[in-house]
């Protein structure tokens, strides 16, 4: 599925967002098919992602952040942050904010 550089996520209310003994982990609170039995924890750049999808950022813009705040290039941060929002996406703990991926054109 594509991800353009203006594209925006929004979280999908399928998984609440937890601290617990000092780790950062998503919980599903929906009972899904791709959610059953699925808590996910967030650590280092991950818990970060997820803090900028609630914000409303870009991917761009997520993309930017990132690279800046953990000193990595664009590329490695870009190809991280593809393989994370896939896997939300997948697991249904986020969607594109106008509800549908981007068409190839």
């Amino acid at each position: 599925m594509p991800i353009e550089g203006t594209e925006r996520f929004r979280a999908t209310g399928t998984y609440v967002y937890r601290r617990v003994a000092g780790e950062t982990i998503l919980v599903p609170v929906r009972r899904t098919a791709r959610s059953i039995d699925s808590i996910l924890v967030l650590r280092g750049s991950a818990d970060r992602i997820w803090q900028m999808i609630e914000e409303g950022l870009s991917f761009s813009q997520t993309k930017d952040n990132l690279a800046t705040g953990f000193d990595r290039s664009h590329d490695s941060v870009e190809k991280d942050l593809r393989a994370f929002l896939e896997q939300l996406l997948e697991t249904e703990a986020i969607r594109f904010e106008n509800g549908e991926p981007p068409v190839d054109g």
